[in-house]
């Protein structure tokens, strides 16, 4: 039986913005990662437009995600199915929350420190963004400390949801 993609989230299943949304941000997100992860080992002549690109990946998924919010309290997501038990539950509430609370701080915390290093963050090459904060060297080391922090507990976070989603999927045998 195939089942027609409906646009918003029904009692069964997320629909297609729902779906659309996840995997857009799942790839701008794994993108954005690899970027930050590799950024020193980038060959000089390459890392202002790696920088570039991860800044203006930064802008969309923070715009993303506010859009995703936004859709998420407009439409609500289905039920989680019966035989969850509580706190695996309480677990997806609190892992979905730790997802967004991370994809609003990292674009901010990596805006507020490329701010506070007197650097411009020109999204796509074109728009250059106003500063968050005034110019401030020890204020841009510590938030460059915090962005890196935000940057492995986010790492750690969309591991454990894919490791989540896979678990349904391939041992439960069930998917939302």
């Amino acid at each position: 039986m195939v089942h027609r993609m409906e646009w918003c989230n029904d009692r069964a299943r997320y629909g297609a913005v729902s779906r659309i949304l996840h995997w857009l941000m799942a790839l701008l997100i794994f993108v954005m990662l690899l970027i930050g992860w590799t950024i020193d080992r980038i060959p000089r002549e390459w890392k202002m437009v790696s920088l570039g690109i991860h800044k203006s990946l930064g802008i969309i998924i923070l715009v993303l995600v506010i859009a995703r919010f936004g859709w998420r309290l407009y439409n609500a997501p289905p039920p989680f199915p019966k035989f969850m038990a509580r706190w695996e539950k309480t677990a997806a509430v609190a892992v979905h929350y730790l997802l967004y609370g991370f994809l609003l701080a990292m674009p901010l915390t990596g805006w507020a420190m490329t701010s506070a290093k007197g650097r411009p963050v020109v999204f796509l090459g074109i728009i250059q963004l106003p500063g968050l904060v005034d110019k401030d060297r020890e204020l841009g080391k510590w938030l460059e400390e915090i962005h890196g922090d935000l940057a492995s507990l986010l790492t750690a976070t969309v591991i454990l949801h894919a490791m989540a989603a896979l678990h349904h999927y391939f041992i439960k045998k069930t998917m939302c």
